[in-house]
C-alpha cells in the first residue's frame, strides 16, 4: 500500500453539509477500490484541502476521483516524514505549508529537513509531520503554533520560499 496525497481547491467554500454528503458518497467508492481515508486538512476559508489516503497506488485514487467527478489540483504518492521527537498535537488546528520544487537528492532533502526541524524548535513551532513526494518535488508540512511572521522567519532562515501557506482544521474519518 502507498501513501497518496490529494491537493484540492474548491471554487466556493466547502460547507459542512457538502462535506458530510461527499464523505457519504465517496467512502464506499474509495473502499471498493481498497483505499482508506487517513485524514484531511481543510483550510480555514474552506476553499482548499489536503486529503491523505492509504491506497494501492496513486492511479487508483485518480480513478476514484474521476469516477466521483471531484476536482483536484494534484495527486501524488509520497512518504510521511515524522518528527522524531513525536510532538503530540494540542488541537485540531493546523498550519499547512506546501512546497513544490525541482527534484532534490536524498542527502539534500535530509539537510533541508534537518534545518527545517531545527528552525521549528528554535521558533517554538510544533512540527507534527511532513509528506514528501516520492520524486522529491512536492512537500506538505503539518504544523501547530505558526503565524505569518514565524513562517517568514523559517523561510528566511532556510533561504527558501513556500508555494502556499494556510491555516487548516484536521478532519478525521
Amino acid at each position: 500500500m502507498s501513501l497518496v496525497i490529494v491537493e484540492t481547491v474548491a471554487e466556493q467554500p466547502l460547507t459542512d453539509a457538502y462535506l458530510e454528503e461527499a464523505v457519504e458518497i465517496a467512502l464506499p467508492c474509495l473502499q471498493a477500490r481498497g483505499i482508506t481515508w487517513l485524514h484531511s486538512l481543510l483550510s480555514r476559508d474552506r476553499a482548499q484541502m489536503i486529503c491523505l489516503y492509504d491506497s494501492p497506488d496513486a492511479a487508483t485514487v485518480r480513478n476514484a476521483y474521476a469516477h466521483l467527478g471531484v476536482q483536484k489540483r494534484a495527486i501524488w504518492s509520497g512518504e510521511m516524514i515524522p518528527n522524531r521527537s513525536r510532538p503530540q498535537p494540542n488541537s485540531a488546528d493546523r498550519s499547512v505549508i506546501e512546497a513544490h520544487s525541482p527534484a532534490s537528492s536524498a542527502p539534500d532533502w535530509n539537510r533541508i529537513h534537518q534545518q527545517f526541524s531545527q528552525c521549528c524548535t528554535e521558533l517554538g513551532v510544533n512540527w507534527l509531520r511532513s509528506y514528501l513526494s516520492l520524486d522529491r518535488t512536492s512537500a506538505v508540512y503539518e504544523l501547530e503554533g505558526l503565524d505569518a511572521e514565524t513562517i517568514r522567519d523559517v523561510s528566511r532562515k532556510l533561504g527558501t520560499s513556500f508555494d502556499r501557506i494556510w491555516s487548516a482544521h484536521l478532519l478525521m474519518p
